[in-house]
């Protein structure tokens, strides 16, 4: 493959001269082929090449400097390069440290050759992929001193929290975790800059034949946890924020995942929250993990920020915008963070309550800011915000923003309309939501749907609190219902739920916080039963249809409807738990049953090579083997075990018989042989008897004249050579074993994605791995087998 093909930006053909020097003080010459803002493409005569193979060879090398001239020739430039690929006579290098400098001054000429076309690197699009690129170093060079700290203090506080876990279970899995992390920061690390490198590439589908990667479980609550942490930091970070993301915006660029900053806290904390998962631990560990992270690395961002802005700015990027006026009316009197959104966390080492407070206990819930304000959550609330008024926030604050630079949204609602009153408002919500419950209603965003129906009365409209409630609501059920992790299903059903939620939320603007509200519970188990991936049983969805609906019909301010939807949720999870649980049992049972199989038909083959392989044996034996008595052989070795006398005397049968051959005179008990021989093969038939055939061979060979030598054939030793091996290069070998030792790492109950169909790919679960991991057994959400697969091919696939 050509090296230059690994590259996902447009490249730039040149032909310009320039040098390149390993280190040694010594420049050579070579020709700059073609660049782009990631690297270069660059091309060197024999000589050149055998100079720089000695220098790799002597070690040391991992960084080269290509020097050239520009446009004018007074001026020398260079850029500090990593080769990516060597083949005979050229390299494709990485740039290590992005110059824009030079970068324009091969811009420039390209853009003075006359026999080149204008360069496509002049373009917008071109501009920001290089300024975009140097952002994104930033941001790995910043984080990544930030990391260390922050490994280093996760271990300490695993540790701790160990000490402190209720019981050994959760204490060893915390200890273990702080082991791993301990042991694999850089492997870690690895993950996360590749995130952090390539903010707004995507998702990468996967090189030949990896058809398989490890996912974590993906709660919804998980998800969420993410969701909280990102909102807390982009209302600490809001004013470099804001005009970083009006930067952005002005530079066209947009994030893939739809988040508010394609270079904001989003950005860090799903790198870290993927790295972590290569490590498979608990939702336990994960809590201790996160809070650690939010601790050491999100709430040192602020630097981090400024820089961006000030990149943007040195590249003519808005360098006047101050949004300095409308930040300051919607600052809070102090510096407080938000509180928790969904889902509080227990209190971890690291983020304890003031000394006054009691200590915090896992699973202890919190419900408002009204409610907290005495016990281990009065330090804490004295420095909240609800959720609510984060994002109202954020959202006021992006508005004023808009506003100064003309980007503004028109009103929807009439100038001299008139605000709604409550309950007005209660009633155009209930025809919303009974609209919702009908199969046929499209698939409209909240917001759109409310403002269409109050602006069909012509003269009314939502006031200012209404909007912010409303406008924080669609936002929230737009990251919901786009989450990756609910079926369309869910997605659906969800949807059915944005009215009651709204009418809930502008009762009570608390409604984020309190971890206990039946609405809350309702969501979660939807979107437990609804994962993306399974799917449910008819007679299950049938009745999600029906709770979705009877609340859809009949909730207006009680929300006793949702209560009793709970725990008509819980009984369908629990039996669908419960099938799951009974298909896992059937598969892991037939794979035992399989392996025993596998194994005893082995110890038989094994048994009669170093009895027979290489001999000549009686065509008596050879139809008595085929006829069923290595069929009973196996049976005997699975029901009896290698050490029962009767697998002994079944052996038995054969040396008895091969001595016949060798000395018709052997003393041996022919009557009780023969009843041996008819009572082990009547054991596996249906008729009591051998076969005729059977019968007639051995009467032959057991009555036969001493003078009449018995009919004999060849036994071929078994090989033990696998058939069509693939022969593979030392290099493909040693990859391989990476995969295998990985594959190995593997335990029963992890979740895998398959990929084998890219445009369907499913999450599958391990539930039995062959003794010697031989053999891995997958299922899908309802527990039925769909993947089985030897270790090789597993290790192959990853």
């Amino acid at each position: 493959m050509d090296p230059r093909e690994r590259r996902s930006s447009p490249r730039q053909p040149i032909k310009l001269a320039a040098q390149i020097d390993a280190g040694s003080g010594e420049a050579w010459p070579c020709q700059i082929a073609d660049f782009c803002a990631e690297g270069m493409f660059i091309r060197y005569s024999g000589e050149t090449s055998g100079k720089i193979e000695r220098a790799f060879a002597r070690g040391g090398v991992t960084e080269l400097v290509v020097r050239f001239r520009g446009l004018e020739g007074n001026r020398r430039y260079e850029l500090h390069v990593s080769p990516v690929r060597r083949i005979d006579g050229a390299m494709g290098v990485h740039f290590t440290r992005p110059d824009s400098d030079a970068f324009n001054a091969m811009l420039q000429l390209c853009g003075s050759s006359g026999d080149q076309a204008r360069s496509s690197l002049r373009a917008p699009s071109e501009r920001v992929q290089f300024v975009l690129h140097q952002c994104a170093k930033t941001v790995t060079r910043f984080i990544e001193p930030l990391m260390d700290a922050c490994f280093v203090q996760t271990v300490e506080a695993l540790r701790i929290a160990a000490q402190k876990a209720p019981n050994d279970q959760l204490a060893n899995e915390l200890m273990d975790a702080s082991g791993q992390i301990q042991g694999r920061q850089r492997v870690l690390w690895h993950y996360m800059s590749r995130s952090l490198e390539s903010p707004l590439k995507p998702e990468p589908k996967g090189a030949p034949g990896s058809v398989l990667s490890v996912v974590d479980k993906n709660e919804f609550e998980d998800w969420l946890a993410i969701r909280v942490m990102v909102t807390r930091a982009d209302t600490q970070y809001r004013g470099d924020l804001l005009q970083l993301k009006l930067r952005l915006d002005k530079l066209g660029i947009a994030n893939r995942t739809g988040h508010h900053n394609p270079l904001g806290p989003a950005l860090v904390c799903e790198a870290f929250h993927n790295a972590l998962a290569q490590l498979k631990v608990s939702r336990d560990v994960e809590k201790v993990c996160l809070k650690t992270f939010e601790q050491t690395v999100i709430k040192q961002l602020e630097p981090l920020y400024r820089e961006l802005n000030n990149i943007l700015i040195r590249h003519g990027v808005l360098p006047d915008l101050d949004l300095s006026r409308y930040l300051s009316e919607q600052a809070p009197a102090r510096k407080e963070p938000p509180a928790e959104v969904l889902k509080p966390e227990p209190e971890t080492p690291l983020n304890k309550p003031q000394p006054e407070a009691p200590e915090s206990k896992p699973g202890q819930t919190a419900r408002g800011l009204k409610n907290r304000v005495a016990g281990e959550f009065r330090g804490y609330a004295r420095a909240a915000q609800t959720a609510f008024a984060t994002v109202r926030n954020l959202l006021t604050t992006l508005q004023a923003s808009r506003v100064e630079n003309g980007e503004a949204t028109p009103e929807p609602f009439a100038a001299n309309a008139r605000p709604l009153s409550q309950g007005e408002l209660h009633r155009e919500l209930q025809e919303l939501q009974l609209r919702a419950a009908a199969p046929e209603e499209p698939a409209v965003p909240l917001r759109d749907r409310v403002v269409g129906k109050i602006r069909e009365t012509g003269d009314t409209r939502l006031n200012a609190e209404q909007q912010q409630t409303l406008d924080v609501v669609d936002r929230f059920f737009r990251s919901v219902v786009d989450s990756p992790k609910l079926s369309d299903y869910a997605q659906s059903r969800m949807r059915q739920l944005e009215v009651p939620v709204l009418k809930v939320v502008m009762r009570d603007p608390e409604f984020f916080e309190d971890q206990d509200s039946p609405v809350r519970g309702v969501m979660n188990r939807l979107a437990q039963l609804g994962v993306k991936g399974g799917r449910l049983n008819p007679v299950v969805q049938r009745r999600v249809d029906e709770l979705i609906h009877r609340i859809a019909t009949e909730f207006e301010q009680d929300t006793g409807v949702f209560e009793q939807t709970v725990g008509e949720l819980d009984t369908l999870i629990d039996r669908q738990n419960l099938v799951y649980r009974r298909n896992v049992e059937r598969v892991t049972a037939a794979a035992e049953g399989a392996q025993k199989v596998a194994e005893s038909k082995t110890a038989v083959a094994s048994a009669l090579e170093s009895k027979l392989a290489g001999r000549k044996v009686p065509r008596a034996l050879v139809s008595l083997l085929e006829g069923g008595w290595r069929d009973l052989l196996s049976l005997t070795w699975i029901r009896q075990g290698p050490d029962s006398q009767l697998w002994q005397d079944y052996l038995a049968v054969i040396d008895s018989l091969m001595a016949f051959a060798e000395d018709p005179d052997s003393s041996i008990n022919l009557p009780e042989l023969l009843r041996l021989i008819q009572d082990g093969l009547a054991s596996i038939s249906s008729n009591h008897m051998p076969s005729s055939q059977i019968r007639d061979e051995l009467k032959q060979f057991l009555v036969r004249r001493p003078d009449k030598a018995p009919e004999m054939v060849e036994m071929p030793a078994v090989s033990g050579a696998r058939p069509d091996k693939q022969v593979l290069s030392e290099r493909e070998q040693r990859s391989l074993q990476r995969w295998i030792n990985r594959a190995q790492q593997l335990r029963t109950g992890d979740w895998l994605r398959d990929q084998t169909k890219a445009e369907d790919p499913q999450y599958i679960r391990l539930v039995w791995i062959a003794r010697g991991f031989s053999r891995f057994v997958f299922v899908n959400h309802q527990g039925m087998r769909v993947v089985e697969l030897e270790l090789e091919a597993l290790a192959r696939q990853m």
